[in-house]
């Protein structure tokens, strides 16, 4: 859990929430799905998981069990809390060289 120590803690100011943007990247791009439901959860809790429950329309406690290392999300709930979050998400391909 080492990786979550440097996140921002709140209020996340814009410097705060550009820093939550990179580490899910990195979440993202270390191909470890533990680790980004994880960053996602941290992310969430920041902003507020009973905000982002109302708001998505998903259970707070569903949320708090899916959004951790041990959690599963689907692609559903993944899209709803990003949309919540303001966050979207990009695809490209690898450089030639991976």
């Amino acid at each position: 859990m080492d990786f979550l120590s440097d996140l921002p803690k709140l209020p996340p100011s814009e410097s705060d929430k550009s820093e939550m943007i990179a580490q899910l990247n990195r979440a993202f791009a270390s191909g470890n799905p533990a680790r980004v439901s994880e960053v996602l959860g941290f992310i969430a809790r920041e902003y507020g998981m009973s905000s982002v429950a109302d708001k998505s329309g998903m259970q707070r406690t569903m949320l708090y069990k899916t959004l951790s290392a041990e959690g599963n999300p689907t692609l559903r709930t993944l899209m709803a809390v990003m949309k919540v979050l303001g966050i979207t998400m990009t695809f490209s391909r690898p450089p030639q060289n991976q």
